[in-house]
């Protein structure tokens, strides 16, 4: 309860008295200063290029530079919320509106329950989906498709230069104050056309989510197909049907650690939906948040997910059971 005082007075202070803001090149990663820099939120991409229809990760990296901690919601790395925002930028450093190719979503949902407090000094790992930012699947994209790999847009042919915003809201309303927190570096992504093989599996992949069993599918894929870029989305794509609900739990680690094992550099290490059910089938049976670590730390070599667990709050939150 102290800290949550403590977070809705710098909310408050920040609200009144947080109007200057400086601005940074955007050629060196560098923190975005809000009220003397005290957040530096740093987002990146694993590769240069994706291709269209591709998951597009960003990869985020929040450090609290403050005396005082930092409250988040989970949408901080949420695709299926619309507080925080992707903005993206024209060649000419305009802004991109919503009467342009991009969207904003029209729907907010607004989760008022703290998911994640970062003390001064803590470092918080993450990534989100951003293809939600992208255009409106629609009959002129593909297979009539209104949902394609997890997300309802996707990046055509491009450049795409942007920033990542996280608004300051309301504590008690839920309303957007017209002011950020904190934002993040500009980063820069490419996107380019689809070879043959990969329209093929594409058009397949809609077509079998309409009548086949996605789980089986999905394995097929993967099996036959081993060399294909969207390997490791297939393969990222099977896991997430086979343990929907945390079913199939004898498997769950081998399937998971045969992923790691191949994509020791996945973004998807970093994804909070993705990653709990691994770390929640390796620690269920541990009631305390330090023992926990500690027996984590002795199995996880990959130096992804040590990142990922080395925030104590969102540990926390797995012990307890909070997002399950």
């Amino acid at each position: 309860m102290y800290y949550v005082n403590k977070c809705i007075l710098i909310f408050l202070f920040l609200t009144l008295f947080g109007g200057c803001v400086n601005w940074f090149s955007s050629n060196k990663i560098k923190p975005y200063s809000f009220s003397n820099g005290k957040y530096e939120l740093s987002i990146r991409f694993a590769k240069e290029e994706f291709k269209v229809f591709e998951p597009v990760l960003a990869e985020f990296t929040l450090v609290n530079h403050d005396t005082l901690p930092l409250l988040l919601r989970r949408d901080f790395t949420s695709s299926g919320e619309n507080t925080s925002r992707f903005i993206f930028l024209d060649k000419d450093n305009h802004v991109k509106t919503s009467s342009s190719k991009y969207f904003e979503r029209a729907f907010v949902m607004y989760d008022t329950v703290p998911n994640f407090f970062l003390h001064p000094g803590d470092t918080l790992y993450s990534s989100m989906i951003i293809n939600n930012w992208g255009i409106t699947l629609d009959k002129k994209s593909i297979s009539n498709a209104s949902y394609f790999f997890n997300s309802w847009g996707y990046f055509p042919k491009g450049i795409y230069r942007l920033y990542y915003e996280y608004p300051l809201i309301d504590s008690l309303t839920g309303n957007h104050s017209g002011i950020s927190l904190f934002r993040s570096n500009e980063a820069t992504f490419g996107v380019i056309e689809n070879n043959i093989e990969e329209k093929y599996l594409l058009k397949q992949v809609l077509d079998s989510s309409k009548r086949t069993n996605m789980i089986d599918y999905y394995e097929r894929i993967i099996k036959q197909y081993p060399a294909n870029e969207f390997r490791e989305h297939f393969f990222y794509e099977y896991i997430k049907y086979k343990y929907s609900g945390y079913r199939n739990a004898e498997t769950l680690v081998l399937d998971y650690e045969k992923f790691i094992s191949e994509f020791p550099e996945s973004s998807y290490l970093l994804l909070d939906d993705f990653m709990y059910n691994y770390i929640y089938a390796l620690i269920k049976d541990f009631k305390e948040v330090n023992t926990a670590s500690k027996f984590l730390r002795s199995r996880i070599t990959n130096a992804k997910i040590l990142k990922y667990i080395s925030h104590t709050n969102r540990l926390q939150n797995i012990v307890f059971h909070k997002w399950h």
